[in-house]
């Protein structure tokens, strides 16, 4: 199993995907030739509380908007609107599925805030690699925090 892991977080990659480059962004490829890339962007060092929460919704915001404005290319058709719903371990997921409009290829996108980041997950590949959207769905929605690093307030990869 490959593990992509930043100081902020841990992410497990579904069997037998792999590597292929740190990035930024890092990009992970599928069984069938799928690619995903890895966003995130952390909050470094210390804040009064306040301007942590409001820095940390202007970063859940950019993801969900870099997500809305991806889903509207002329090339794509949402399949599935931007939804918002929580993971198991009570942190805000949100999603998006677009396909092409002959249907060919996939596009997906997941994005899930931490402590004090936030991941974006952009998926696509043909039709027959759909299997894979739910697959990286679960990976995402489980990636492991880890303590983030005390430096000066805040930093994108």
């Amino acid at each position: 199993m490959a593990i992509l892991k930043t100081r902020s977080f841990e992410f497990k990659l579904p069997e037998p995907w792999t590597i292929e480059s740190l990035g930024p962004p890092a990009t992970v490829i599928g069984p069938n030739g799928e690619c995903a890339m890895v966003n995130s962007a952390v909050i470094l060092g210390e804040c009064e509380p306040e301007d942590y929460e409001t820095v940390k919704r202007a970063l859940e915001h950019n993801a969900r908007d870099a997500m809305d404005n991806a889903s509207q290319d002329r090339r794509l058709v949402v399949a599935q609107k931007l939804t918002r719903s929580e993971t198991p371990n009570g942190k805000v997921f949100f999603e998006i599925h677009c396909r092409t409009k002959d249907g060919n290829q996939f596009f997906s996108e997941f994005s899930i805030g931490g402590p004090r980041n936030v991941v974006l997950v952009t998926i696509e590949g043909e039709r027959g690699a759909m299997d894979s959207i739910e697959v990286l769905r679960d990976a995402t929605a489980n990636i492991k925090w880890l303590g983030t690093p005390k430096r000066p307030f805040w930093k994108f990869w």
